[in-house]
């Protein structure tokens, strides 16, 4: 194996060893151990640049999964440093290098989500036939460069901000949920709400307003005053009503006046997949490792999978993935 910089190209060794041996215990332990991996986004996406090269697409679909996750975790933080540097901006106490410092990583941080979801976007079409390898590889050190500009930045901008002494400053840090459900099931939606500034925000609420396809739990949600840097994390309930795309409207509000406003978009789908259509996709494809290690996930999570109408991985079925993956492979590499 060629030099690495994380732990996952070693551990979906193990995981893939261990399911040719039939070793299901071994093989849950390695993709736990695999979903536990720690490592920088910088490391990680040099990782996937070398399992593109070398042609190992299930490693690199792995380490794209780790890569999407860091993005998902750190996606609150990255936020409220965004905002806090727009909060000082707007303040009005900065210098005049202060501030466009400030202004600097804000753009920085921009582009930087851009890249960020062009690069996911375009490693899915990779993975789908429909992107080069050649591009891809570029894609990669092309936000593997803005990754280390946005570090750099935002270190200098963190600390200018949290100079500055800022009035409330509330908005929404981030949300999460599956983006597909079945007609008549529902999904939590998790809305993250924030006050990047220094003192206490007044009463909040969260306004939410949807389209035909979907139909909320609560119009509104409370959320009330919030101290300066505390977060307080709501969960919407958002039930499928008819087939298609469907978007949701969060709006943030304070004084009967919106502070800010989420869209984000749902595919209620008209039938439930089968966990094996879920995981592996309803156009009946093979099995590979990467699909048994997801399905693994969910069945250590307990956690539903999307598609399915709220249905779960059992041991069952994932002994049932395993030794098709085996049969499949002949039980060598795969």
């Amino acid at each position: 194996m060629q030099e690495t910089h994380t732990d996952v190209p070693a551990l979906f060794e193990e995981f893939r060893d261990a399911l040719a041996r039939e070793d299901l215990p071994a093989a849950v332990e390695a993709a736990v151990r695999i979903d536990d991996a720690e490592a920088s986004v910088d490391s990680l996406l040099t990782d996937f640049v070398t399992a593109v090269d070398n042609g190992e697409t299930q490693l690199a679909r792995t380490i794209l999964g780790q890569i999407a996750e860091t993005y998902e975790r750190g996606g609150e933080e990255f936020e409220a440093k965004v905002q806090r540097a727009m909060a000082a901006v707007e303040q009005g106490t900065l210098t005049e290098s202060e501030r466009e410092q400030l202004l600097q990583f804000t753009r920085n941080a921009a582009q930087t989500n851009l890249s960020r979801t062009g690069f996911l976007v375009e490693a899915v079409s990779f993975f789908e036939g429909d992107e080069g390898e050649s591009s891809l590889v570029e894609t990669t050190k092309r936000v593997k460069q803005a990754e280390q500009n946005i570090d750099s930045a935002s270190e200098a901008a963190t600390s200018t901000a949290s100079n500055a002494d800022i009035t409330a400053s509330p908005g929404l840090l981030g949300s999460s949920a599956p983006d597909e459900l079945t007609q008549g099931t529902s999904v939590t939606l998790t809305v993250t709400v924030g006050n990047v500034g220094d003192a206490e925000s007044g009463p909040l609420s969260l306004a939410v307003s949807t389209e035909d396809g979907l139909e909320p739990g609560q119009s509104s949600y409370g959320v009330g005053p919030l101290a300066g840097g505390a977060r307080r994390r709501l969960d919407v309930e958002l039930t499928g009503r008819s087939a298609g795309t469907h978007s949701v409207t969060l709006s943030l509000q304070a004084d009967r006046s919106t502070v800010e406003s989420l869209n984000e978009s749902f595919t209620v789908k008209e039938t439930a997949d089968t966990v094996r259509e879920a995981i592996v996709g309803s156009d009946g494809g093979a099995l590979d490792a990467t699909d048994v290690r997801n399905a693994i996930s969910y069945w250590a999570d307990d956690s539903p999978v999307p598609g399915t109408g709220g249905k779960t991985v059992d041991t069952e079925t994932i002994q049932r993935l395993v030794t098709e993956w085996v049969d499949a492979n002949g039980g060598g590499d795969a």
